[in-house]
């Protein structure tokens, strides 16, 4: 399984789990102009090819999780390994939501790659930086090190009155 897509499954797992949209969280905007439970055709003219900007300047993959093809979560993906971009996105998320986020820290481990002209070291795993504000959880994780990318999740906080029960 590529390594994008072992990121993404783990990102996803924690994004809250929503069993159906309700009037409350139809309204509820997760990112720019999609809102959750938002029609999958709605997403798909908004985002024909799933790429958008972000702060004039950082290139993302819009990619998005449906449940009976509502909008459950947004996710911006980074597009460029552009360490400027990913620091420029943490500064603006923490001026948008706070400077005191949860941090949890994933996978912590070395990596060396050995070629037959050079050994290289560096540090593999994920940073989330998660802020629930407003019925909203917003998930920044980056990728220090070998991918040094970032990842932008939106989806229904837990607990919030957006949320629907089991």
């Amino acid at each position: 399984m590529p390594l994008i897509s072992l990121m993404l499954a783990s990102l996803l797992q924690l994004a809250t789990p929503i069993n159906q949209a309700t009037e409350d969280n139809n309204s509820l905007i997760l990112w720019e102009n999609l809102r959750h439970g938002m029609p999958k055709s709605e997403v798909q003219v908004l985002y024909p090819t799933y790429r958008a900007t972000i702060l004039n300047q950082c290139p993302v993959q819009v990619l998005s999780t449906y449940t009976k093809a509502k909008l459950r979560a947004v996710i911006l993906v980074s597009t460029a390994k552009s360490q400027p971009c990913a620091e420029i996105v943490k500064r603006s998320l923490e001026e948008k939501y706070g400077y005191m986020p949860k941090i949890e820290h994933y996978n912590q481990q070395t990596l060396t790659i050995a070629t037959s002209t050079s050994v290289s070291t560096g540090w593999i795993g994920r940073e989330d930086r998660i802020w629930d504000v407003g019925g909203l959880r917003i998930i920044l994780s980056t990728f220090p090190g070998v991918h040094s990318g970032y990842n932008v999740v939106y989806s229904i906080a837990p607990g919030s009155s957006a949320q629907t029960s089991r």
